[in-house]
């Protein structure tokens, strides 16, 4: 995702589209909610997804310090991860993607 206008514009959000797109701690697509939690004990603030309401997550990791950027993971019913974001912390919590 870019916002901004012409040479103004600036990459502010990205988004995993493959199970081998994955983080530093080797979680991505495919995994679960345990391997989330696993993965950043402590470091977690647990959503209920916007859609699916209770049966689904956003995972949020919460970045240290003045951090300004994170990573969000969002489960299905299921508990696996079905998306997988991260970049400037207001546009990876924003619901929708690129128009």
């Amino acid at each position: 995702m870019m916002l901004g206008e012409g040479e103004q514009s600036v990459v502010s959000r990205i988004e995993a589209v493959r199970e081998d797109q994955q983080t530093a701690e080797g979680v991505g697509l495919g995994s679960t909610i345990d391997d989330v939690r696993a993965a950043y004990p402590g470091q977690l603030q647990e959503d209920e997804h916007y859609y699916l309401g209770p049966d689904g997550r956003y995972l949020t990791v919460t970045p240290a310090g003045d951090a300004e950027s994170t990573i969000l993971f969002e489960t299905d019913p299921d508990g696996v991860v079905v998306a997988m974001r991260n970049g400037f912390l207001d546009p990876v919590r924003w619901i929708e993607g690129c128009a």
